[in-house]
């Protein structure tokens, strides 16, 4: 969870589904974030857009498949949160700097840090982002 948001606001939504994501922890994936969400990875493990609830758990796969087990660091203070597109109803955009870092039987190995922009209706995510900062 984003540090010092509550688990139902549009930061603690983020903040719960990322490390989700890269736990591998579908059910709770697919309860943060709405049927019709729409991902943009700057990545891209697989694709650069995932689609819907189907599309969430290819990205998962498509994440564990190039990057094995790892986990993420999110930086709440990186960047600005507010409202969304004034015309959607409860929507609430949140930025957040993510760093992963993969697990190998080596040590922790860094992987790039990207700004991840999201979309939170309803208390669900309905839009994803990642940018690579690096």
């Amino acid at each position: 969870m984003v540090e010092g948001e509550g688990e139902g606001s549009p930061a603690g939504v983020l903040g719960a589904l990322l490390p989700a994501i890269a736990e591998g922890r579908v059910a709770d994936v697919l309860a943060l974030v709405d049927p019709q969400v729409v991902c943009i990875t700057g990545t891209r493990p697989a694709r650069s857009m995932y689609e819907g609830h189907a599309g969430m758990v290819q990205l998962i796969a498509d994440l564990r498949a190039v990057y094995g087990r790892y986990r993420v660091e999110v930086d709440p203070d990186a960047g600005e949160g507010g409202p969304g597109d004034a015309g959607a109803e409860a929507e609430t955009r949140v930025v957040v700097r993510m760093r992963g870092v993969r697990e190998t039987e080596g040590g922790d190995e860094a992987l790039p840090s990207a700004l991840v922009v999201a979309t939170v209706r309803g208390g669900l995510v309905a839009y994803l982002e990642t940018m690579p900062e690096d």
